[in-house]
């Protein structure tokens, strides 16, 4: 049996770097949101805390010129799905709002800066 999220979602945000200027995002099924999602809270009962307002990416798309990250934003009481667009290899892309902590499956992934 699928295991759902303890904590509800409430807000989806997509967040484009102004340099790519009009730029349309691939969006991805809700399910890969709600599996980390699991994750992430299973991990929470263990003792670990993510900062409020903290982005847990699970996901890095490269695509032309744009990285794309896909994951959640800790709120404390609840969840934001968030999706950002930042230039390849933009410094931006480790400052806030962009910055991300990587929670997904590849412990090498291939996007590093």
């Amino acid at each position: 049996m699928e295991q759902r999220p303890s904590l509800p979602t409430r807000d989806r945000i997509l967040l484009v770097h102004p340099s790519l200027g009009r730029h349309m995002v691939r969006g991805r099924g809700e399910y890969w949101w709600d599996v980390y999602q699991v994750k992430a809270e299973e991990t929470m009962k263990k003792g670990w805390q993510p900062r409020v307002g903290e982005f847990l990416c699970f996901l890095v798309d490269t695509e032309g010129q744009a990285v794309y990250r896909y994951g959640n934003v800790f709120m404390g009481d609840h969840w934001i799905r968030q999706t950002v667009a930042v230039p390849n290899g933009h410094p931006d892309a480790e400052r806030e709002p962009y910055a991300m902590t990587y929670i997904g499956d590849d412990p090498h992934p291939s996007w590093a800066f």
